[in-house]
């Protein structure tokens, strides 16, 4: 284009020329400058902006969080930013000096949504995708069948709640005035005896601790004061400070019966119920209590022993008090414990079953134990000791009273024949005679097939007693609760009893199991058991035992951290522990606890708990010391 113009400019110069020498003579003219044209000047050009952000985000619902934008020109030109969301409903944007701020809303499940981010110059832009997901949270609910409740003194209410998603704990603010007690969904209530009405507030909450999210509800109980008016019979019990009508076990108590009337009639009194407080131990009537009466104005109750790790147990007492035409019935606790010198425990080489093993047509020594207060005050009575079951004229011991043992001769008799022995004895403590039984099984000479399933049963044995962690941090955080008067002793009842995996079916199978595969194989009881048979046992057990060890101890551990709760931070919580671990190996002892690196180290070989864990000592021991007592063939 240059060249063409440069050419046509030269041309019109060559004819000026031709025109100015080819004429006569007319004047000559200078001739002007032609100025050439500008030259052509190319934009610039432009540069495409830079764009950066992360592009995935996490993001609860009704909660905000931020996304640093960074964008830059190398023009320098000013950068305007779009932003645009495929589900605006779900969210809400705003953007300052290139931070966006998103704000999620509810949603009722998980969801992905995307953000469309575009960064322009005025010429150019850039775009990206933020990927946003909105988490949803499961809200707790709490609903209270009644929010008011209104009781007399010295009698019971209830509502219902229903709740969803966390953890439920359940505190008055006023015990004293109206205790609380919980079963299932229900708030059974109980109001004191009060000079004028009295208004507690019963709080109620709900807690996830996984989402922290929680909800607190607040039932308000009236506890109205029932004026006394004329005619008005009572019937009354001595209690102790607790307020409750102590017995004690092994023994005959005598309870005086007072019957008062603001006329002063003439009163009678009769027995309408005597019930467990437990509604998890229904048969505690029958288990513990001999037999009960009225006599002389009394109420009259004999006892037996509670179950062992137990350290009292509470009955309802009903009695009716009439005039002839009309009547009332009063209900009070009976507070069953051992005295502060209760009955010896009495064990044979430390079993405590009383149960020996009797090698055929061996004499074996076994070691009595009595386990006491002051057992040097208890004497074997060799006058009233008997035989309890079993042939005399095969089995025969002899017994030495002053060093305790017991020599049984099981003479001729054949594997599993059994033979028993009610070994008397006096206790200068409590001034009393009593029996222990013992058990004796003949069994054969064990050899290394018998020694193998032995071990075995050692190993099963520690585990069983190491299912028992749960039930004993319950035992213990109620003990806790209560000394800190954040738990009721109907409370404490409630928490034990629903800790106990002893009562669930797979420990109750796999404990018959093992009775069973102990006798055959190890006695050999049944000499038609094979090693097929054996094996097909052991499977059972270990299936019953991984059963109680991951189902029922989850029920457990949720108890001990709904208590650690209602500890107010005193008692830490736990996560689920779904398996046992072998900590010694020399030992073969199990734990959820000791071998785990949350709650300790190893120290030389040993674990040793953290100063926060410490406690789980008293855990580890206990079931250790278990497993000592209830395997009883070393």
């Amino acid at each position: 284009m240059k060249q063409l113009f440069k050419g046509i400019l030269f041309s019109a110069f060559l004819l000026q020329l031709s025109a100015c020498g080819g004429g006569g003579g007319g004047e000559d003219k200078a001739a002007e400058p032609i100025s050439p044209p500008p030259p052509v000047i190319e934009p610039p050009k432009n540069n495409v902006p830079t764009l950066s952000f992360s592009t995935s985000l996490e993001l609860n619902e009704l909660e905000t969080s931020a996304v640093e934008i960074t964008v830059s020109d190398a023009d320098n030109d000013p950068i305007s930013l779009s932003i645009t969301s495929s589900h605006p409903n779900l969210v809400v944007i705003s953007e300052t000096d290139g931070v966006v701020s998103l704000t999620a809303q509810a949603v009722d499940e998980d969801t992905i949504i995307t953000i469309e981010i575009v960064a322009s110059d005025g010429t150019d832009e850039v775009s990206g995708t933020l990927n946003v997901l909105i988490k949803n949270i499961p809200e707790v609910e709490l609903e209270l069948s009644a929010a008011n409740l209104t009781i007399n003194e010295q009698e019971s209410g209830s509502i219902t709640f229903e709740s969803k998603n966390g953890t439920v704990t359940v505190v008055s603010d006023n015990p004293a005035i109206a205790s609380v007690e919980r079963i299932d969904n229900t708030l059974n209530v109980t109001g004191a005896e009060v000079l004028e009405d009295k208004n507690v507030n019963i709080t109620i909450t709900i807690n996830n601790a996984e989402t922290g999210k929680s909800l607190t509800k607040i039932l308000t109980v009236s506890v109205l004061d029932v004026p006394v008016s004329e005619g008005v019979m009572e019937i009354t019990m001595p209690t102790n400070s607790e307020g409750v009508v102590a017995i004690e076990t092994y023994k005959e108590n005598v309870i005086p019966v007072n019957l008062s009337s603001t006329t002063n009639e003439s009163l009678t009194w009769s027995i309408e119920s005597l019930e467990s407080n437990d509604v998890n131990y229904a048969d505690a009537v029958i288990d513990m209590i001999e037999s009960f009466h009225p006599k002389d104005g009394s109420f009259v109750i004999t006892t037996r022993s509670m179950p062992i790790g137990m350290q009292h147990f509470d009955f309802l007492l009903s009695l009716q008090v009439t005039n002839g035409t009309k009547s009332s019935i009063k209900t009070f606790v009976l507070r069953l414990a051992d005295p502060i010198n209760s009955k010896p425990l009495i064990s044979i080489n430390n079993s405590i079953s009383a149960f020996g093993v009797l090698p055929i047509n061996t004499p074996t020594k076994f070691q009595i134990t009595f386990t006491d207060d002051a057992p040097e005050k208890i004497e074997i009575d060799l006058l009233n000791t008997r035989v309890w079951f079993g042939d005399a004229e095969i089995f025969s011991y002899t017994i030495d009273d002053i060093n305790n043992t017991i020599t049984v001769d099981p003479g001729d008799a054949q594997i599993g024949e059994e033979f028993g022995i009610f070994l008397a004895y006096t206790d200068a403590n409590i001034n009393s005679s009593d029996y222990g039984a013992f058990r004796f099984m003949v069994s054969h000479v064990m050899g290394d097939y018998e020694k193998e399933n032995l071990d075995y049963l050692q190993i099963v044995h520690n585990k069983l007693s190491a299912l028992k962690e749960y039930q004993y941090l319950t035992d213990f955080y109620t003990q806790v609760l209560e000394n800190n008067n954040l738990l009721n002793h109907s409370e404490v009842t409630y928490f034990n009893q629903a800790a106990k995996v002893t009562d669930s079916s797979s420990y109750s199978i796999a404990v018959s199991s093992i009775y069973t595969f102990e006798a055959r194989t190890v006695l050999g009881t049944d000499e038609t058991w094979g090693e097929e048979t054996a094996e097909s046992y052991k499977e059972l057990i270990d299936s019953q035992i991984q059963s109680a060890e991951t189902f029922f101890n989850r029920n457990a551990q949720v108890l001990v951290n709904e208590l650690g709760l209602r500890s107010n931070n005193l008692l830490p919580t736990f996560e689920f522990e779904e398996i046992l671990n072998l900590y010694d190996t020399e030992n073969n002892l199990y734990s959820r606890f000791a071998g785990n690196v949350k709650y300790g180290e190893y120290v030389d070989g040993k674990f040793v708990f953290s100063d926060e864990y410490s406690f789980l000592n008293a855990i580890i021991e206990k079931s250790v010391a278990d497993t000592a007592t209830v395997f009883e063939h070393k």
